[in-house]
């Protein structure tokens, strides 16, 4: 059982990091440029999601193999590969230009899934606690409002 509520928190966690993994850079590049569609948006911050879901799942498999982990290790994934993985995921989102329609949920939705993610990585000992509430399941409810499949898993 706890397995199961870790691997659901692991799934949301990195549906987040992909949708974070994308280009950030300042260098004025996009300045000027059209807002995407939100089909467009949509697409793009789901391939964010899924790309770095699937980065993240090769990860866990490297850094626990089959066994059941321990608490430290859990903590310790939560700290070198979980929260890096997932504010990737947010800063590539925070990247898109949204329609602006939909602008304001897009933002409130990447607030959200920060301050989660802020959560995680002050209290790592909280990830994958099967007795504790999701901390990203406003954001995953947020994504799904938005139409977000990858990243509201």
């Amino acid at each position: 059982m706890r397995k199961a509520l870790w691997l659901l928190v692991l799934a949301l966690a990195t549906g987040l990091i992909a949708a974070g993994c994308g280009d950030d850079d300042d260098d004025g590049g996009d300045e000027g440029g059209e807002a995407l569609t939100e089909q467009e948006f949509i697409t793009q911050a789901d391939q964010i999601c899924s790309d770095g879901d699937a980065e993240i799942e090769a990860e866990e498999q490297q850094f626990f193999g089959q066994g059941e982990p321990t608490q430290a290790e859990i903590e310790r994934y939560a700290t070198d590969v979980f929260v890096p993985g997932v504010q990737s995921q947010i800063d590539g989102i925070r990247g898109l230009e949204p329609p602006e329609e939909i602008e304001g949920e897009v933002t409130e939705f990447l607030d959200t899934a920060q301050t989660a993610l802020d959560g995680v990585e002050e209290d790592p000992s909280a990830f994958g606690d099967q007795q504790g509430e999701d901390p990203f399941a406003e954001a995953t409810q947020m994504a799904s409002d938005l139409g977000l499949r990858v990243c509201a898993q």
